[in-house]
């Protein structure tokens, strides 16, 4: 009986020692089956030794479950309906900052620090109210020095940070005029994507409605309405199909109709009768059909063109009864224009009409408000950002300073990950990427500049999905380029939780592998990205009472 348990130990043995060394041979094996391939693949010795146990991303962790997270904690309840009951009594507001603190503080101080951020991120939103307002400057007050941004920075020179012209703007917004942001991406933020959530909280907070800058025409799908154009629409962006001078508008992006389209497919110039039309097809007009959805609320829509040879007359219809409700003249003019149009405000199904020879250069819409904060979205899907140097300087000036942007978000990046693998090709990204803010800086000499870097992605190395391992040092390339311009920046590498946190992501679907976020992931990252910059502009207007001794003597280690 012995003798057999060891002739069975011995198969064993002998078994696995002739599978590792086939396996290290021949790594991966190809099998067909009823018509099928099946790859079977084997450990590798590595694998088979390393007995490190994975470490988690904590990160990445944490912001993905503070989101998912569906039933309120009793912590949660708790500040809720402390908050709910805020005195009006500036004493009392005191006694309740101190209730909070010693309520929820822990003897982490960097919890604790999180536990502060969460609460004025979340539950201290209404700046129209003074008791909310001095309880956030008491909370804040308590953090004093040891409060800082994880992800953004603002370095300040000569006391004066990166965002304090943004954060002056909002201080001293008037009823009469509209902040606006302007948001530059490329397919992350096309159709309105993150841009939607950073507006919703923006105006929710300083108000305002509407949705901003509305391309003629796009790629992407919009989220916030469906547009149908006739065919004698084209194009043209810094990135590709670019435009034949450069007077582009703000978005990077020109539009302009034909008379004549050649088979429904090819754009040509005016055409002389001698050649023939009838491989042409011939439109008396141009035109664009607008659906709004139903939560888009608006006071004004107006037309941004520029390069007008000739008067442009504009019709507009109700889509839903198609009746005539408005004429407009776009008048000759060689430079950049901003025509408000006379709507109903109910409107929100119509078509616009427009009736010339020579197509005015045109830009966009802008469906907006009467003031608060506006973020105007400016995505080309496939662009790193560096064709916006194409634009005419003096032109982007005149158009920034028009529409009184006050903040200027470049979000680019993902699209140079996957060709970015040596230190020499980072330096030239570095340089091109501090071109680009530089840029920007001259013509915006009144807005603040955020540069946010580019978030984590995958690719799969040896059969296993990994971040691109040149990503930390892209993102550290922007960094540099945008602090040595003079810019903020925010790491939003760092915020989804570093490298391979893009795994969590995708496990919990708010992410694919090659970085672009779901819906949910999209909402994450808006909040984020607002969070980030409210923390800065409270501490921007609490300076003088960070030192309020009152609130910094509770202790900080309980």
């Amino acid at each position: 009986m012995k003798n057999n348990v060891l002739k069975i130990f011995a198969i064993i043995v002998t078994v696995q020692i002739v599978l590792l060394i086939y396996s290290s041979i021949f790594p991966e094996i190809n099998v067909s089956f009823f018509n099928r391939n099946f790859k079977f693949k084997f450990l590798s010795i590595d694998d088979i030794f390393n007995f490190e146990k994975k470490k988690e991303n904590k990160v990445a962790d944490r912001i993905v479950s503070t989101y998912l997270q569906t039933d309120t904690s009793k912590n949660e309840k708790d500040i809720i309906n402390l908050i709910s009951k805020l005195p009006v009594d500036s004493l009392k507001v005191e006694k309740l900052a101190r209730e909070i603190l010693n309520k929820h503080l822990t003897k982490d101080s960097v919890e604790n620090t999180r536990i502060i951020k969460d609460i004025i991120n979340n539950y201290l939103t209404n700046d129209f109210s003074k008791p909310q307002k001095l309880l956030k400057k008491l909370l804040l007050a308590y953090l004093g020095v040891n409060l800082r941004n994880d992800f953004l920075i603002n370095p300040e020179v000569n006391k004066i940070g990166p965002l304090d012209a943004f954060f002056n703007s909002l201080s001293n917004r008037k009823d009469t005029s509209i902040i606006r942001i302007a948001h530059y991406g490329d397919s992350q933020l096309e159709g309105d994507r993150i841009s939607y959530y950073l507006r919703k909280r923006f105006q929710q907070k300083f108000g305002g409605s509407g949705i901003g800058f509305v391309p003629f025409m796009d790629i992407a799908k919009n989220v916030n309405l469906t547009m149908n154009n006739s065919e004698n629409w084209m194009r043209y962006t810094v990135f590709h199909h670019r435009f034949y001078n450069s007077y582009y508008g703000l978005s990077g992006t020109v539009f302009k109709f034909r008379k004549y389209v050649l088979n429904n497919d090819s754009i040509i110039a005016n055409i002389a009768d001698s050649i023939g039309l009838k491989n042409y097809k011939i439109f008396p007009n141009a035109i664009i059909d607008l659906n709004l959805a139903g939560y888009v609320n608006y006071q004004n829509i107006s037309l941004m063109y520029g390069h007008s040879l000739e008067d442009c007359i504009v019709n507009v219809y109700n889509n839903s009864t198609r009746e005539k409700i408005y004429t407009d003249t776009l008048k000759t003019s060689e430079s950049i224009n901003i025509q408000k149009l006379k709507l109903p405000l109910y409107l929100q199904n119509f078509r616009l009409e427009f009736v010339c020879g020579n197509s005015p250069d045109f830009y966009g819409l802008l469906i907006d408000s009467k003031n608060g904060v506006q973020v105007d979205n400016y995505a080309i899907r496939g662009h790193s950002g560096d064709g916006l140097l194409l634009i005419n300087s003096d032109y982007l000036a005149r158009q920034i300073e028009m529409l009184n942007t006050k903040l200027i978000i470049f979000q680019f990046g993902a699209n140079v990950v996957p060709y970015i693998y040596t230190d020499k090709q980072c330096e030239w990204l570095e340089s091109v990427y501090y071109s680009l803010f530089m840029k920007f800086r001259k013509a915006a000499k009144d807005a603040s500049i955020l540069v946010i870097g580019a978030g984590d992605m995958a690719t799969t190395i040896n059969g296993e999905d990994m971040s691109y391992p040149y990503l930390p040092k892209i993102r550290d390339a922007q960094k540099n380029a945008a602090i040595k311009a003079g810019c903020a920046f925010l790491d939003l590498f760092e915020i989804m939780g570093g490298s391979n946190s893009i795994l969590t992501w995708v496990s919990k679907r708010l992410a694919s592998k090659d970085g672009h976020f779901s819906s949910k992931g999209q909402e994450i990252i808006g909040n984020e990205l607002f969070n980030a910059l409210m923390l800065e502009y409270d501490l921007f207007k609490i300076k003088p009472v960070v030192n309020n001794k009152s609130i910094s003597s509770i202790k900080k280690n309980k």
